[in-house]
Order: C-alpha cells, then sequence, then structure tokens
C-alpha cells in the first residue's frame, strides 16, 4: 500500500513540474533590449517586449547618431514565435546564436543590453555611455 501511494505521489510531482516547466514560452528568451554600434557612430537598438496578446511580441526599433539624438527612427511591430524563430508582421527573422541577436541571415548581429524593455531616456543615456 505504502508503495502505491509512493508511486502516485511521485507521478503527481512529476506531473506539477513538467507543467510549471512547460509554461514558459519559447519567445520569451527574446525578451529585452538589443543594440549594434555601426561603423559610422550610429546606434541601432532591437526593444523587445510582451504584447497584451497571449504568444505575441512587440519589436520597437530605435535608430540615431550619438552626434544627433534628436534624429531619431522608430519603427515598431508585433511578433510571433514560428518554427522556433521570432518572425515580425514585416517577415524579418530573429534568431538567437551565442547570447547574440541575429537579423536578416546574419547581416545584423545585436548584443544584449538588458533583460528589461528599455525605454527611450534609458537608450539614450545607454548609448552616450559607450
Amino acid at each position: 500500500m505504502k508503495k502505491i501511494l509512493y508511486t502516485l505521489l511521485s507521478i503527481s510531482i512529476l506531473l506539477v513540474s513538467l507543467a510549471i516547466a512547460g509554461c514558459g514560452s519559447d519567445g520569451d528568451k527574446y525578451l529585452g533590449t538589443w543594440v549594434i554600434k555601426g561603423t559610422d557612430g550610429s546606434f541601432s537598438y532591437s526593444v523587445i517586449s510582451k504584447s497584451d496578446i497571449k504568444d505575441a511580441y512587440i519589436i520597437t526599433d530605435y535608430e540615431f547618431s550619438i552626434n544627433s539624438m534628436d534624429k531619431l527612427y522608430n519603427h515598431s511591430t508585433t511578433a510571433s514565435i514560428k518554427n522556433n524563430i521570432l518572425e515580425d508582421s514585416d517577415g524579418l527573422h530573429y534568431t538567437l546564436k551565442d547570447s547574440k541577436l541575429i537579423t536578416n541571415n546574419g547581416y545584423n548581429i545585436y548584443t544584449k543590453v538588458s533583460d528589461k524593455a528599455m525605454t527611450l531616456e534609458e537608450i539614450k543615456s545607454d548609448a552616450n555611455k559607450k
């Protein structure tokens, strides 16, 4: 009787553990703020955050020159996970390799600045430090 109860308890714990482990989304590893510093002194930041819609993400891109922080390009788009790749509504694919965010089949390689979605003011402050 004790063996049966022990076995049932073990199975229950295993099932609960699997359910908890499965709650995270594949896209959560993309969350945060990413940056590329251009050779001309420009900066490109991608901020990836959760959307209000389940399993959807928002990608906001900021591009500016360190000499002219007021001239700013800003673009936001939605994204979702397809075949373990983050794909935005414009068709751009984002993958992770060696803790780098890669877009355009390796043409753009971003480094993670923060695990959180930074505000524009935080991004400008970060760019001024570089």
